[in-house]
């Protein structure tokens, strides 16, 4: 299973989606703004973020692409209430991006996870 770290700054859908995806196998960490989340995953070392696309302090894109300079294999996964080609296009600094609309349900979640490791040779999701 893979080592996930979820950004959003609301502390439910972070709390939801921590329960469901442990509950799933994954090891998985949260954290509710930017910089938490850039120390985070420097300590963490996650192979996939699922990152809210607007944050309060910055935006997800601004996340990964901090992550990015230490784990440039990490694969990313955003959620947004924005139409998901709007942020494609916008997340095209970015590679290993995936754009998941919201409201989604979480066996859309799960397929998108399983996508992104599958990509990323990790473990069997």
């Amino acid at each position: 299973m893979a080592k996930i770290l979820v950004i959003d700054d609301e502390p439910i859908p972070c709390r939801m989606l921590h329960h469901f995806l442990t509950g799933e196998g994954h090891e998985v960490r949260t954290a509710l703004d930017a910089d938490e989340a850039v120390q985070v995953a420097r300590d963490f070392r996650p192979d996939l973020l699922i990152s809210d696309w607007l944050l309060k302090d910055k935006t997800g894109l601004e996340v990964a692409l901090a992550v990015r300079d230490e784990l440039p294999e990490a694969r990313v996964i955003f959620t947004t209430g924005l139409p998901a080609t709007v942020v494609a296009d916008k997340a095209r600094a970015a590679s290993n991006v995936s754009v998941l609309e919201k409201p989604f349900d979480l066996e859309s979640l799960a397929a998108a996870i399983r996508s992104s490791m599958r990509a990323a040779n990790v473990g069997e999701c």
